[in-house]
């Protein structure tokens, strides 16, 4: 059986509102791919269906399993993991009961060492970029199978940006990890085996090859 994550004709309502269209994606153990799109074209929307976080019509397998009618926890289960964008915490948690939500806790220090000073700190407290640390630790200790990053690059710094990027492509070995990003698109692009585009909540574009072309084309990047 193949191990792939796919998503097909996903469709979405809100407040008798179309949000999304027949959307699809498909990912792959070992693939990064990239779902660009401007802002309110249905990005976030897109990955919280696939994740059973909203409740959406299409059709989304996991690893040949119908996981369509199944609620985000038995996603999660089956290996689907949403990391959310504006670095989302608990924040009268400490870092430590944050990150033992979901795995084990001297694995993220391992993945960023920095993390061991703010243990015992509220995430509360934290700056933008130690909050991103906390989610993209959470998320990678979560034993993943498919990995939905959105925005994880928001408020980290050139240095720390590296690093996690260096990270997911070392991960992605083990794992498919779709990202949503705005931010150092360029940087990201030599890592990634396809890009879908995002338009008024319809896919538009499957890049596979001449991704900075065909982007600039649609105004995704300049």
């Amino acid at each position: 059986m193949e191990k792939l994550l796919k998503a097909e004709r996903i469709s979405y309502h809100a407040d008798g509102k179309k949000v999304l269209e027949n959307c699809h994606i498909e990912l792959r153990r070992g693939e990064i791919v990239l779902l660009l799109g401007p802002n309110g074209s249905g990005k976030t929307t897109f990955f919280k269906c696939i994740a059973g976080i909203l409740k959406h019509s299409g059709n989304v397998f996991v690893d040949g399993v119908n996981a369509s009618k199944m609620k985000a926890h038995e996603r999660f289960r089956l290996g689907v993991v949403y990391s959310p964008e504006k670095m989302r915490v608990a924040e009268n948690l400490s870092v430590k009961e944050n990150l033992a939500i979901t795995g084990d806790v001297n694995e993220a220090v391992e993945f960023f060492p920095e993390l061991k000073k703010l243990l015992k700190l509220k995430a509360g407290n934290l700056s933008g970029g130690e909050r991103q640390l906390v989610v993209l630790a959470r998320s990678l200790i979560s034993k993943p199978k498919y990995l939905l990053l959105d925005e994880p690059f928001a408020g980290l710094s050139e240095k720390a940006f590296e690093r996690v990027l260096k990270i997911l492509v070392e991960k992605s070995e083990e794992m498919g990890i779709a990202i949503i990003t705005h931010e150092r698109v360029e940087s990201v692009l030599p890592y990634v085996t396809r890009v879908y585009s995002i338009l008024s909540g319809k896919i538009v574009s499957v890049i596979e090859e001449n991704f900075e072309k065909e982007l600039k084309r649609y105004l995704l990047i300049d």
